[in-house]
């Protein structure tokens, strides 16, 4: 069926079926990387330009009608604003 030319190919190592796993194992931690960089840069930014406005995070809180508990998680990096928040 497989002339010499075209041998079937050999399984070396993974099955393609851990191969695959592994590549979506690898993304997963890339994808969470980005994330988690996202997320720093968004709280550095939100303190800045609360700082910068001379706002507390309860005013800041007030003028986004959000609890001032939540700013504080935001601002620990306990929580993250949905989509819908930002």
């Amino acid at each position: 069926m497989y002339s010499q030319r075209h041998e079937r190919p050999r399984n070396k190592g993974l099955s393609s079926r851990r191969r695959l796993q592994a590549v979506a194992s690898q993304l997963v931690v890339y994808t969470g990387t980005i994330v988690n960089e996202i997320q720093t840069i968004f709280i550095q930014n939100l303190k800045k330009l609360r700082s910068e406005a001379g706002l507390a995070q309860a005013a800041l809180a007030e003028k986004c009608a959000l609890s001032s508990y939540f700013v504080t998680e935001i601002e620990t990096g306990r929580r993250f604003p949905s989509i819908d928040t930002l």
